[in-house]
């Protein structure tokens, strides 16, 4: 886990100089890809989305002009449900706050709007994963990971999570520097 976009790509170079091997090094690049998107500065304006009716929603969004804090859920993990209720009582207690659920079950578009559907998830405000280069299996690392946004989408805050005993602080010192 870097700090910088300038330590994943050079624990990259340093792999290639001593010659891992090149699936390794396609599965490192991967998850390196990942993990650009938790660093702070770092925009996600280009992350493909899809919403609960099926179509493609831009970034931008979602975002809705105000600090958001976006929680990384599958269907496989089973927190999910205890997550959600978690940001269901956060989104009462930080009404300023716009909480957004992404799932990370990539291609599957069905089975996600079921159990959004069925566990009576916010509509509004959950989105999958849309079409990408990233492998899926990577995604189960970023779990319980939340990213803290800007109200123009920009990354406060990407080493969060979601079942840290830190988290409510994390949150109040976000909201602090909003």
């Amino acid at each position: 886990m870097a700090h910088s976009r300038e330590e994943i790509l050079d624990i990259i170079d340093l792999l290639e100089e001593l010659g891992y091997s090149k699936e390794g090094l396609d599965d490192l690049k991967q998850l390196g890809s990942i993990q650009l998107a938790y660093l702070p500065g770092t925009t996600l304006k280009e992350v493909p989305l899809i919403n609960t009716k099926g179509n493609p929603e831009p970034f931008e969004n979602i975002i809705n002009k105000q600090p958001t804090i976006i929680f990384l859920w599958s269907i496989y993990s089973p927190r999910h449900r205890e997550d959600h209720q978690l940001i269901q009582n956060l989104r009462k207690k930080y009404p300023e706050i716009n909480f957004v659920g992404i799932n990370l079950d990539v291609g599957e578009v069905p089975s996600w709007r079921i159990a959004v559907e069925k566990y009576g998830y916010n509509k509004d405000q959950e989105y999958q994963l849309g079409p990408t280069n990233v492998d899926k299996r990577f995604f189960k690392y970023y779990l319980n990971k939340l990213l803290f946004l800007d109200p123009s989408g920009k990354v406060i805050i990407g080493d969060a999570f979601i079942n840290s005993p830190e988290f409510e602080s994390r949150i109040l010192e976000f909201l602090n520097r909003n």
